[in-house]
């Protein structure tokens, strides 16, 4: 989930007006990247809501826990706040959890506040 859409704007990824609009509506993108792509997978009207399209995306994506899952973020590792007790409450919290800021190159694109998991797909 990508908390601001400043950096969006500033890497040519969304226009000034979009930029704009986005942040007066509380818009957060839900990315994904599966097979190398980076994907839209859901947009959002303010946190809470992009916390539950993670949610649902998760439990259409299982993790495998035979691999490390990592929660991440930028900027602000208290974000595991809005994220992490309720994986616990469905019980989908990954048993090899570990926590990752992600580097300056992601950074400079998502921007601060950013928040995300990144895990192996169980396929059953």
């Amino acid at each position: 989930m990508i908390d601001t859409l400043e950096y969006l704007r500033r890497g040519g990824r969304l226009t000034g007006l979009q930029a704009s609009l986005g942040t007066m509506a509380k818009l957060k993108p839900v990315i994904a990247v599966r097979d190398g792509k980076v994907l839209m997978t859901g947009k959002a009207l303010g946190t809470a809501a992009a916390v539950k399209t993670m949610l649902k995306l998760m439990s259409e994506h299982p993790v495998d826990d035979a691999y490390p899952s990592y929660f991440l973020y930028s900027n602000d590792e208290s974000r595991d706040k809005l994220l992490l007790p309720k994986l616990k409450e469905q019980k989908m919290l990954p048993l090899r959890l570990h926590r990752c800021s992600v580097g300056p190159t992601i950074g400079t694109h998502i921007g601060p506040g950013a928040l995300g998991m990144a895990y192996m797909e169980r396929i059953d």
